[in-house]
Parts: C-alpha cells; sequence; structure tokens
C-alpha cells in the first residue's frame, strides 16, 4: 500500500496534469500541427536520440504543448538550452538542458576528417547537415548525437518525478524545428558556435590546398615539390566536371534576417514626403524574393 502522504501527492499532481495548461497568447507554437515535427534527416535524428526514453503519455502530451504555445521563450546558447513552459500553475516551469561538449582534441580531430570532403563545408554553408557527419565523428571516436543519459542533463521545476517530463519534451520538439532551419546548431549543442566550425574548416581546407607555410630555410627544390605534378592538358580536360556528390545537394532558401536590408542601412526613411514609400519599397521586395524562389526552383 501507498503511504497517504504519497498518494495524496501524486493525485494533486495527476490533477494539475489533466487541467488544461494556462494559455500563452505569444507562445512559441510549433510549426507541425500534425504528424512529424521535423523535415531534415538531422532534426529527426536529434529527437529521436531524446525522445526513446520517453514516456509515451507524456510525449503525447509534451507535443500538445509544443503545438499549443505553451513555450514561453527558448535560448540556445553553446552547450546550453534554457526555456520557459506554461503549465497548469501560474508561475512558468523553467527548463535547463546541458549538453556534454566534446573536448578540444576531439573537435581537432572530428574537423580535420570533415575537412577531408570538400562536399562538406559547401553544404554547410548551403544549410544543409551532410548524411555522412555522423560516421565522419563516429570514425574519430566522438558522437554528434547524444548516445547515453550521461551526455545530456535536463531538469525542469515542474513537480513531475519523471525526467524528462512533458515541459522538456516540447521544448526538444520545438528545438528539433531549430534544427530544421540551423543545422550548425547540432555542433553549436556539442561545444562549438557557426563561426568557429567555418573558420577551423576553411583553414583545414587551405593546409590541404597548399600544404604546411614554407620556412625561410626550404630551398627551391623543397618548394617545387609543394606543386602538384598534374599534367595540365589532363586537368583542363576535367576541370568543369562536379564530383557526384553536388547532384545530392539541395539548396535552402531562407528570409533574410532584416527585411529591406539594403535600404535600411540608410537609416530612416522620414527625408521622403511620401509616407507610404516604406510600404511600398516592402512590397516591391517581397515580390522580387518570391519571383526569385520560383526561379530557383523552377516553378515558372
Amino acid at each position: 500500500m501507498m503511504p497517504r502522504e504519497r498518494q495524496q501527492s501524486v493525485n494533486q499532481y495527476w490533477e494539475f496534469d489533466s487541467a488544461d495548461p494556462i494559455p500563452v497568447p505569444d507562445g512559441l507554437k510549433a510549426h507541425s500541427q500534425w504528424g512529424e515535427f521535423t523535415k531534415s534527416w538531422w532534426a529527426g535524428r536529434w529527437l529521436k536520440a531524446l525522445t526513446r526514453l520517453v514516456n509515451p503519455a507524456r510525449l503525447m502530451r509534451g507535443k500538445a504543448y509544443a503545438r499549443l504555445g505553451q513555450v514561453i521563450d527558448l535560448d540556445v546558447q553553446v552547450g546550453l538550452v534554457l526555456a520557459r513552459v506554461q503549465g497548469t500553475r501560474p508561475t512558468p516551469y523553467r527548463v535547463r538542458m546541458e549538453f556534454k561538449a566534446l573536448e578540444d582534441g576531439e573537435w581537432e580531430r572530428a574537423i580535420a576528417a570533415m575537412a577531408g570532403q570538400a562536399i562538406f563545408a559547401a553544404q554547410l554553408l548551403n544549410g544543409e547537415m551532410p548524411h555522412e557527419v555522423e560516421g565522419v565523428f563516429r570514425s574519430v571516436g566522438v558522437s554528434l548525437f547524444p548516445q547515453d543519459e550521461g551526455e545530456l542533463v535536463t531538469e525542469c521545476t515542474c513537480p513531475d518525478s519523471a525526467n524528462p517530463c512533458k515541459h522538456i519534451v516540447a521544448v526538444c520538439l520545438l528545438l528539433g524545428e531549430r534544427l530544421d532551419d540551423d543545422p550548425f546548431l547540432l555542433f553549436a549543442m556539442r561545444g562549438r558556435a557557426r563561426e568557429q566550425i567555418m573558420a577551423a574548416l576553411r583553414q583545414k581546407r587551405a593546409e590541404h590546398a597548399i600544404g604546411p607555410a614554407p620556412t625561410l630555410q626550404t630551398t627551391s627544390t623543397q618548394l617545387a615539390g609543394l606543386v602538384p605534378n598534374t599534367d595540365l592538358e589532363q586537368a583542363l580536360g576535367s576541370f568543369w566536371q562536379m564530383g557526384e556528390e553536388i547532384h545530392n545537394m539541395q539548396v535552402r532558401v531562407t528570409p533574410p534576417d532584416v527585411e529591406m536590408e539594403a535600404i535600411r542601412t540608410l537609416g530612416d526613411l522620414s527625408f521622403t514626403e511620401d509616407e507610404a514609400l516604406g510600404n511600398r519599397l516592402a512590397e516591391l521586395y517581397r515580390a522580387v524574393s518570391r519571383k526569385a524562389l520560383d526561379v530557383a526552383f523552377g516553378e515558372h
């Protein structure tokens, strides 16, 4: 038999859990209102790694919270995710997700392995995570996706004793949608920001292209050895040929972070007597963007 105090606490929790949460007028509502939450393989793989231990009932409630917009805010930092989720009680619950960052040596090995594939940098710059990236990380003895509980610590201030609870699940699902748009968040959660990754990849690619910088003592014979011994005629014949990887690339076009950025750099539009000029320019910019998307994806 369960002690009376424990039974009373459980009953109170389920009373709160079964009640409808307090609505959030400006909450972060999931884009997906049915079906899968993610579209890309990398976001789906990440969600699968995080939700494999979630109780099915809590997973369903977490999906409902994400789609209702119960997540008030979501802050993704390097190795850390912070969020607030509105439940049935007046005070929002605080969710904290802390990821185990890869060590410097592990990152160096992983970046060196990625730099060995020229297509990787192109795909990442295009907003796409290469399918082979997981195997590349494994080949140097590390994992990009969380593999066990020691690589991810989740906390929530709600009274649910289960971890992850539905509030954590809701945050995970919204984070999965963000991963769809920005695969670099995967690297950030493991300890490296986008700028760090791209700078390191460019450096490694440059080293691959020209080799180590020669010292002052390097002789002309040694310098000549740095130049690839390639027949020029053969190189010209295949210069315009692309590798097989290029056919698997997908163009990902996203709206600009700042609408009408070129105009806004001029400052306030109050210099004109036409008050509707700003609205008209915005309409023109949107029309140009729509046409560019049509041309890019061959819809017309």
